[in-house]
């Protein structure tokens, strides 16, 4: 939390690399979260927890993540994002079990869009508290160099113009005994300050005012004036001592001043060249009032030099004694700091207050001072701005590692639904116009910046032009002779303009430049350049532009001829726009900025734009899709709601009259199917009465002859046929009710039941069958939920274990295991015996209506337990050995909610 890396993306050429790899990193902790969570709520998905058990379990993360906090909350990242990451984090917690609630795949493409959305909202908020945070830190920094006024490129330049003037042998020659007694008419004070002003503290030394003294070997002021207006060297030193502070360079001093203003005191000791001491020279800089550095290029300037480039951006203002008496930037601050009543109870203290759409911190300094530095308060756009950048740049990272893992793990040739092709199609069109327009954007404006700039160099130069025009054509001399006072002239029409410019002869030689340092450090040759020299003289072209570079600074260069009074081009004049350069730079980066943004913000909305408009199109076909997958020939199939006539409205409309006319169609296969079937269940049932009539019929009739006979045993005939009849008539009842049943099906009242419990209920009702152990392993769940008729699905476990238990040969110990497993959304139960067994040729009749493998029965018991369980949604099948046992599985889909209602 304590980085200096930069996240601010309203300007993008300030973020560095390792910005983007401070992005990258929250990327990954972002998509670290959604592993731990997502893998976290699948698990209990999956482990069958009930509501009550996943409210626990969501209590004890929180109670785990508030003892953290507890922990760190005497810590500044407590303070600045505890509360916030604690809801964020609870929210996309929330969110992400929600989605998972109804979702068993692992993977989805628009699901992880939806997450990539979600997740960029969360980053964009927590980076917003963060940039905000390190604002405000930066803010009180830069109110401390407010209180400290320290003119950092003065104290530069200084160093070099110390140098020049303890070489100046017109100084020296002044401070020496002979040349004082000349000087009756004039002070030797104003003579040198006269020097130093024309030859040293010009061009960006104009922002202050220069007053000199000078002291000979005794330390005694050299001057003329009289007593009351001589300046004691002891003056100076208890100035120094009480209010000076040192710089860089030890002859130069600051000065204390009201704050706003500038000042130092240069102490210099002069020395011959014999190192023979002569005097000292005292320099007084006092700012006239606060100007800007512009004008100076920032080529001469070391990069340790602080140029007040950190105020960009911000205003501020300093009042003394409740009055304005320095104010910069675009915010108009109240004339008197006794109007904000915000601060009223300000005392020595910083205090942040938000008035007029700015942030504003205010600070009292002390000795009456307050200065109050502003920014722009962010808005709404700048947080979808910031959103913005971090979902396409998730985006981008989310499609090059699917790209990346569909490389090195499956096929890259990714099988592209129509619904995919849209997106693709949408996304192209749009990426495309954005680059085609964005680049047209940034090459137009940045030509027509470029155009107006050089208008208005042209405007200068032409001024500058017609002003040296009138000054040499009024010297009537040649240009090469210039005279101190048109120097001079020169020197102070350059600063009134904040313009540099350089003077050529005709022969392309310097002849006067306002930046003598270019040229003394060797940074640009004394000749005119080549190009310009050659359209200007040889072409004769009135004006010039083109662009020049001095090492890695590239700037504007425009040239024009100077004419005489007989319209002859006596010289040439060169205004170089480096000094403003970084004006013009600020320029079109700040455009670009803007239009950067603006792209960065249509290519997001683009983006969700494509899912939500491809999914609204493919919807219907979707729905179409999904309907198809569970049309059931013979059941009611539901019909698709679509009110528009177009294509889609026609393919639906035909979906609808299909499903009509299949439902027509299977109610007449159905009304065929069961005539056919109640005739062979008729000829079926009449063939199983058939069998035990013959019998009887024979029986009766062996009666009959016993009678007729007068048989002497016809009381033992009697009583054997009697009991022959009754097995009969009750094999006969038996297939009546069993027909019965199969034909009386009732329509099943499905509710939410516990399947443990019909299972032990079922399993006690048998468990006293003689030489049978049943043992029953539930579901290490507490409750097994289905849906499906509780009767009905007692009937089937009771006619499974009734045909376990028949299935062992007498003389065994039979052994049946009733176990319950999950799997895949299904509770399968499954009833294993030791039994003989299903020969193979009879499996695949198992389940046939009338099929029995017993030498009693009907065959329609499991008939009946496969419709039972196909009426719940479920699924009935078995393995069999001969001679090992059988075993049956039961699968019957776990109970949620309303999807199994439906």
């Amino acid at each position: 939390m304590n980085s200096s890396i930069s996240f601010d993306v309203s300007n993008i050429f300030n973020l560095s690399e390792y910005s983007i790899i401070g992005f990258f990193v929250i990327a990954i902790l972002l998509f670290t979260f959604y592993m731990v969570t997502d893998g976290s709520v699948r698990f209990i998905n999956k482990a069958g927890y009930n509501t009550g058990q996943k409210s626990i379990l969501f209590l004890i993360t929180q109670g785990l993540f508030l003892l953290i906090l507890l922990w760190l909350r005497d810590t500044a990242f407590f303070i600045d994002y505890g509360v916030s990451s604690f809801l964020l984090t609870n929210l996309l917690m929330i969110f992400i079990s929600y989605v998972r609630r109804g979702s068993v795949v692992l993977f989805s493409f628009n699901r992880s869009i939806l997450f990539i959305f979600v997740f960029s909202l969360y980053a964009a908020q927590i980076i917003t508290l963060f940039n905000d945070k390190k604002e405000k830190e930066n803010r009180s920094l830069l109110l401390t160099k407010l209180e400290n006024t320290q003119d950092h490129i003065a104290e530069f330049l200084f160093t070099e113009v110390e140098r020049s003037i303890l070489k100046d042998k017109f100084i020296m020659s002044y401070l020496g005994s002979s040349s004082q007694r000349l000087l009756t008419d004039a002070y030797i004070d104003e003579v040198i300050q006269k020097r130093l002003s024309q030859l040293y503290f010009k061009g960006y030394w104009d922002k202050y005012e220069l007053q000199v003294n000078c002291f000979d070997r005794q330390g005694r002021s050299i001057t003329q004036k009289n007593d009351l207006t001589n300046v004691s060297i002891e003056l100076y030193k208890d100035l120094l001592s009480t209010k000076g502070s040192e710089t860089d360079n030890p002859s130069l001093h600051y000065i204390t001043n009201s704050v706003g203003r500038h000042s130092y005191i240069a102490w210099l000791n002069i020395f011959t060249e014999a190192n023979e001491y002569m005097g000292s020279l005292i320099i007084e800089l006092n700012s006239k009032s606060y100007r800007e550095t512009e004008g100076f290029p920032e080529l001469l300037i070391s990069d340790k030099v602080e140029t007040g480039k950190e105020f960009a951006g911000y205003s501020y203002a300093i009042y003394r004694n409740n009055k304005l008496i320095r104010q910069h930037g675009n915010f108009a601050y109240l004339l008197s700091s006794g109007n904000y009543w915000q601060i009223r109870d300000l005392e020595d203290e910083e205090l942040f207050v938000n008035i007029d759409g700015y942030s504003h911190l205010f600070s009292n300094s002390g000795s009456d001072e307050l200065i109050a530095i502003s920014k722009k308060r962010g808005t709404f756009i700048n947080y979808i701005t910031l959103f913005s950048y971090l979902f396409a740049f998730h985006f981008t990272l989310f499609i090059i590692f699917y790209l990346l893992i569909r490389m090195f793990f499956f096929s890259l040739i990714i099988p592209v639904s129509f619904k995919g092709r849209i997106q693709i199609s949408f996304l192209s069109i749009v990426i495309a116009s954005i680059l085609i327009f964005g680049a047209g954007s940034i090459i137009y404006i940045y030509n027509r910046y470029q155009l107006n700039q050089s208008e208005g160099i042209r405007e200068q130069l032409n001024s500058i032009t017609r002003d040296l025009e009138l000054d040499f054509n009024r010297a009537r001399g040649p240009l090469a002779d210039i005279s101190q006072a048109t120097r001079f002239n020169m020197e102070q029409l350059a600063n009134t303009l904040s313009l540099d410019f350089n003077l050529y002869s005709f022969d392309g030689f310097l002849l006067f430049t306002t930046q003598n340092k270019i040229f003394e450090q060797g940074l640009a040759g004394e000749t005119m350049n080549r190009i310009a020299y050659q359209n200007l003289k040889v072409l004769q072209k009135s004006q010039f532009n083109h662009f020049e570079n001095i090492g890695l600074l590239s700037f504007i260069s425009s040239y024009k001829p100077i004419k005489n009074l007989n319209n002859e081009t006596i010289g040439f004049i060169n205004l170089p726009y480096f000094a403003k350069q970084n004006v013009l730079e600020g320029e079109i980066s700040g455009f670009l900025v803007a239009l950067i943004n603006i792209y960065v913000l249509l290519f997001s909305f683009a983006i969700i734009s494509t899912f939500a408009i491809s999914s609204r199109i493919t919807e219907p076909l979707r729905l179409i899709q999904e309907r198809l997958s569970k049309i059931t020939f013979g059941t009611s199939n539901e019909a698709i709601e679509y009110k528009s006539k177009d294509e889609i409205g026609l393919l639906v409309h035909e979906y609808n009259r299909m499903i009509d006319e299949l439902a027509q169609s299977a109610n007449l296969l159905a009304r065929s199917e069961r005539e056919t079937a109640w005739r062979e269940m008729a000829k079926q049932v009449a063939h199983e009465i058939k069998n035990p009539l013959t019998p009887m019929k024979l029986n009766l009739q062996h009666l009959q002859k016993a009678w007729e006979d007068k048989s002497e045993n016809l009381d033992l005939i009697m009583h054997k046929l009697s009991n022959t009849l009754i097995e009969q008539i009750d094999t006969l009842s038996s297939i009546a009710n069993e027909f019965s049943n199969f034909a009386k099906m009732p329509k099943p009242n499905n509710a939410k039941i516990d399947l443990s419990n019909i299972l032990k209920v079922c399993c006690d009702l048998y468990s006293e069958s003689e030489d049978v152990n049943i043992s029953f392993e539930p579901y290490k769940a507490i409750d097994m939920w289905i849906f499906a008729d509780k009767d009905q699905l007692s009937r089937v476990f009771s006619n499974l274990l009734k045909n376990a238990i028949q299935s062992v040969p007498v003389g065994t110990h039979g052994e049946i295991r009733v176990k319950i497993t999950r799997e895949n959304g299904n509770y399968v139960t499954e009833i294993k015996d030791n039994g003989i067994g299903i020969p193979t040729d009879q499996i695949s009749n198992i389940f046939v209506p009338n099929f029995t493998t017993k030498t009693g029965g009907t065959g329609l018991g499991l008939a009946m337990v496969k419709n039972i369980i196909e009426f719940s949604n479920g699924s009935i099948w078995f393995n069999s050995v001969a001679d090992e046992g059988t075993t049956f599985y039961v699968s019957l889909p776990v109970y949620e909610n309303s999807s199994n209602e439906n």
